[in-house]
């Protein structure tokens, strides 16, 4: 087995990643955690992201270090280096999005039933509950919109770069 040569490969720092995930949620008690559990979390989600087929499979290389805090790849179609760098934090970000969401779908308390007095007020926990697995839904779908957007946006064939010669057999 041959080792992999990194040296070649775009690097992108999670700090990036992570920043525009922040600037999507408002979510004060996770900030809150302390900072080793905080990215813990994240590096954790990260991997989950990552392993995303529609994700992965936009990539030619790319290689994962957590000892670092770095991500290196290789674009399987690149358009340039800030494009493919502002397009691969904003996919992973949304996915960090989804698995920020998904423990709180999961969660005893949308689980467990509530009961409560004339008093109390508690707002519906099935309502509650389907919002949530809506808005997972509808940002699993942002992502792999700007995924196939994407793909179409820049496609070469479509651009007319790519052209089929009559001699040519398929």
């Amino acid at each position: 087995m041959t080792s992999l040569d990194t040296t070649e490969l775009k690097v992108l720092k999670y700090d990036k990643i992570y920043s525009r995930f922040f600037s999507k949620i408002e979510a004060y008690d996770f900030l809150e955690l302390p900072e080793e559990n905080l990215y813990s979390f994240l590096t954790e989600w990260l991997h989950s992201v990552v392993a995303n087929p529609h994700v992965r499979k936009l990539f030619e290389t790319f290689v994962i270090y957590d000892e670092v805090q770095e991500i290196r790849y290789e674009m399987k179609y690149t358009v340039d280096e800030f494009s493919d760098e502002e397009f691969l934090i904003e996919i992973l970000s949304i996915g960090l999005i989804v698995s920020w969401l998904e423990p709180r779908i999961n969660s005893i308390n949308n689980i467990a039933q509530v009961f409560g007095s004339k008093e109390e007020k508690f707002y519906s926990q099935s309502q509650h509950l389907h919002e949530l697995r809506a808005l997972v839904n509808d940002s699993r779908k942002k992502q792999r919109r700007l995924i196939a957007d994407r793909g179409y946006a820049w496609n070469p064939y479509l651009d007319g770069d790519i052209k089929i010669n009559k001699d040519d057999t398929l």
